[in-house]
């Protein structure tokens, strides 16, 4: 095990030996920490004095162990299963099930409360604003712990961790969220231009620009993550890295947007299938959106997963 502190923070934190020489993200203050090798373990300065060495040193680690237990078990670069089963348990922890109900089960919530108070509508009004208002901040904070799942995924996690749910503020979330929404609108404004230049017939043209925008958006979407910058967004970048990594990339993006072809496909199902009964309607929506929520998560999880098995190769300096 390797012991090592942030240096701008001073929180201490326990990983595995195989860990040793990798950089990541302090999950407290966010700033770059780079993991000591494990033959240069780091200590507290208060272990080395005599008294302490033979006292204190196991009271020390067990206490530092309990503290960072989840980190500890989340960090295993070994799959327990054939990796293409182990991706959809990436969510399936007590953290990860917390967290799609908060993102889904909440919004559910919101809506059958409005459909309830349908017979009042001044206080219908009331609740609606509020849950807007809610929803809004949730899906602000999805966002932002989506990319966490990113980010964490690419430190070599297999399990959703404890860090990742950890409190960032209103405008960090909501300037991701747009660094988020200016990629998709970069890579895909071209082809919804053409189609509304081409009174929304669709040619060879149209489905070229598609097809460009699909093949660029998961990578870029990836380094804009990682550089917590939209100078991730460099072209010399992204096309040198889909150059090193191609067949794993391709093999990704058709996953992901085969992924994402699902979510969509559920939706549009739910909605046709009870359209007609709105209860059956508000259940079937909240349904749709507890798999898009979980579907999200693994698709993340594929992504930062995609940058740790070639970040040698990608050799970002994030």
């Amino acid at each position: 095990m390797i012991y090592f502190d942030c240096p701008k923070c001073g929180k201490w934190f326990s990983v595995p030996d195989n860990c040793g020489g990798k950089k990541g993200k302090c999950p407290q203050c966010k700033s770059a920490v780079a993991i000591p090798a494990s033959d240069k373990q780091l200590l507290p300065a208060e272990l080395v004095k005599p008294k302490l060495i033979h006292e204190e040193p196991q009271r020390f680690v067990n206490t530092l162990n309990e503290e960072f237990k989840n980190d500890v078990d989340a960090k295993n670069t070994k799959r327990k299963y054939l990796w293409f089963i182990d991706v959809f348990f990436y969510p399936l922890n007590a953290n990860g099930i917390s967290m799609i109900f908060i993102m889904a089960g909440i919004p559910f919530l919101i809506m059958c409360i409005s459909f309830f108070m349908l017979p009042w509508p001044v206080l219908g009004l009331f609740i609606s604003m509020v849950g807007s208002l809610i929803l809004m901040i949730i899906n602000l904070y999805a966002y932002f712990y989506i990319c966490q799942c990113v980010r964490n995924s690419a430190q070599g996690y297999v399990r959703l961790c404890v860090n990742v749910s950890e409190y960032s503020s209103l405008g960090e979330t909501f300037f991701m969220m747009l660094r988020i929404i200016g990629c998709f609108f970069l890579f895909f404004a071209p082809c919804v231009i053409r189609l509304i230049n081409n009174e929304g017939k669709t040619d060879n043209l149209f489905y070229y620009l598609l097809a460009a925008g699909a093949a660029l958006f998961p990578i870029s979407l990836l380094s804009v993550v990682m550089y917590d910058s939209v100078r991730g967004l460099n072209p010399v970048l992204l096309i040198k890295s889909i150059l090193k990594t191609f067949f794993h990339y391709a093999g990704l993006v058709v996953v992901l947007w085969a992924g994402l072809f699902v979510i969509g496909y559920t939706r549009i199902y739910f909605i046709k299938a009870f359209s007609a009964n709105f209860v059956l309607f508000t259940l079937g929506v909240g349904i749709a959106r507890f798999i898009k929520i979980y579907l999200l998560m693994v698709a993340a999880h594929l992504l930062g997963r995609y940058y740790y098995k070639n970040a040698e190769r990608l050799n970002w300096e994030v």
